[in-house]
C-alpha cells in the first residue's frame, strides 16, 4: 500500500516519514524505503514536531 501511495503522489520515499504504534508498521516503511518512527503514547503533535523539522531539510 505505501509503495502504491508513493508512486501516486510521486513521492520521494527518503523525504517521507511514518510514524506508526506497532513493530509492522515500522517494518511497512523499511520495505518502502520510509523512514519510520515508533509512537508510543502521549502527545503526537509533540513527537512528529522534531521529526518534520529533521526531514524538511
Amino acid at each position: 500500500m505505501l509503495l502504491d501511495l508513493i508512486a501516486r503522489w510521486e513521492l520521494d520515499p527518503s523525504r517521507c516519514l511514518l510514524v506508526g504504534d506497532q513493530p509492522t508498521d515500522l517494518a511497512a516503511a523499511e520495505a518502502a524505503g520510509v523512514a519510520g518512527y515508533r509512537f508510543e503514547g502521549g502527545d503526537v503533535a509533540e513527537f512528529v514536531r522534531p521529526l518534520l523539522a529533521r526531514h524538511a531539510a
